[in-house]
């Protein structure tokens, strides 16, 4: 183990009307532990960062009556700002469902597939195989009308129970019927080739990733950089998963994510407290017998950016500020990345699907 600090300090002090500045490049290097990017001997925990600044004279004045005045970057915009970005519980969540997916080879989750909706599903294959070979049939009999009624658009129909009624009936059977079915029977697929398939390697990786932009203070309506949190987790397992437990039947929070998701509107509830994820995580962690780390990557850029028609600037000025950090953490169980879900910001919730499902549920309800 070991630790340091690197400085490489190119900077002079200038006098300016903004106060004192300075013009050149300083960069900063700091790290703690071992690293071993090849991996040759055992994962150790390991962290760096590194920032670096180049500032430079310039002059700018603010329109439309300000005057010229010579400055650093810094001391006439006074630096930048961001939203805040980092991983909460939600994405732990993911994160551990994604791992999990990846060493299943498949995304099939027969806890809540089949049971909780199997019996209704094989009623909808069943109903919608012969509703379509009775329409294919009309038309090729030119029964125009016949085949639009067995393909679920009957005006007849619309007319008794109203327009809104029988179009919001159709977007729920695609919605809630047909599309996550056709989605389940081809991650069952998958499922059945994972498991008759030779296994993969011991390891495995996942990853997520979230990016902002980087505004300088004052005037948010212009972007100067980016900032880029990401992450990844290694983990080598120590015993495979059994047919059970890929298929997520093996521990009792399967069981608590079908009872789940076969309560009434939980997929909405999801949207706003994502708990089936939490549950399948949970789910996951319980048979992931193992070890591995987490490494985060951090990466920002900022540069100077014409600010017209709010500033003129004239001179020489190549400012940019940009650093790096990563960590790298030995894990000996996932259950630390598994924690009870937090509620979204309203605006990660509606997608216009999400949105037009709503809107169908709503009509459905209560008119």
């Amino acid at each position: 183990m070991s630790s340091g600090t690197k400085v490489g300090d190119y900077q002079t002090t200038v006098s300016t009307p903004f106060g004192p500045g300075k013009v050149g490049c300083y960069w900063s290097r700091t790290h703690s532990g071992e690293d071993d990017p090849l991996h040759k001997h055992a994962i150790n925990n390991y962290s760096m960062s590194y920032n670096e600044v180049w500032d430079g004279l310039l002059k700018a004045r603010v329109l439309p009556n300000g005057t010229f005045a010579e400055s650093t970057w810094v001391n006439r915009f006074g630096g930048y700002y961001h939203d805040p970005v980092s991983f909460d519980s939600n994405d732990d969540n993911s994160l551990v469902n994604k791992l999990g997916d990846k060493i299943r080879r498949h995304e099939f989750n027969a806890a809540t597939s089949l049971g909780a909706e199997g019996k209704d599903a094989l009623k909808q294959i069943a109903g919608a195989a012969l509703s379509v070979t009775r329409g294919m049939r009309d038309l090729k009999r030119g029964n125009v009308q016949g085949a639009l009624k067995q393909f679920g658009l009957s005006p007849k129909h619309a007319k008794e129970v109203g327009l809104h009624k029988d179009l919001s009936n159709k977007v729920l059977a695609t919605q809630l019927g047909w599309l996550p079915l056709l989605g389940d029977i081809d991650n069952a697929y998958g499922a059945v080739r994972a498991l008759t398939e030779k296994p993969m390697s011991m390891t495995h990786h996942k990853g997520q990733r979230k990016t902002v932009v980087i505004h300088p203070n004052g005037y948010g309506d212009f972007v100067c950089g980016e900032k880029t949190i990401s992450r990844r987790v290694t983990w080598t397992l120590s015993e495979n998963f059994t047919v059970w437990q890929s298929l997520s039947l093996s521990n009792p929070y399967d069981l608590a994510h079908a009872l789940w998701a076969g309560a009434p509107l939980s997929f909405i509830a999801d949207w706003f407290l994502p708990v089936s994820s939490y549950l399948s995580a949970r789910s996951v962690v319980h048979g992931l017998r193992g070890s591995g780390y987490m490494s985060t990557l951090t990466r920002y850029t900022v540069r100077g950016v014409d600010l017209s028609p709010h500033v003129e600037i004239q001179g020489f000025n190549a400012y940019h500020r940009r650093g790096v950090s990563c960590t790298r953490q030995r894990l000996s169980s996932l259950s630390g990345l598994t924690a009870l879900p937090t509620f979204k910001d309203f605006n990660q919730i509606p997608s216009w699907k999400r949105a037009l499902t709503a809107t169908t549920l709503a009509t459905q309800m209560f008119l």
